[in-house]
């Protein structure tokens, strides 16, 4: 006996993806760095090239930024 053919889904359209978010924030130099001399973030572990430091901000900018919190 033979069994009838499959039953096959409809070709349906690909619904578009919006694109993914990346949370940044200002890399937090605190004197850490890996064996190659790449600075390490304080805030979030990663190095200064990874892409979640993206912002740019002049570094005489953080250290204004610490001395008004009290951090230097």
């Amino acid at each position: 006996m033979s069994r009838p053919p499959r039953a096959r889904p409809t070709a349906t359209p690909r619904k578009a993806r919006a694109p993914k978010m990346v949370a940044t924030h200002v890399m937090i130099n605190a004197g850490q760095k890996d064996y190659a001399g790449v600075p390490i973030c304080n805030e979030c572990g990663h190095l200064q090239t990874h892409r979640i430091h993206d912002l740019n901000v002049a570094d005489e900018v953080l250290e204004v930024d610490r001395r008004i919190v009290g951090g230097a």
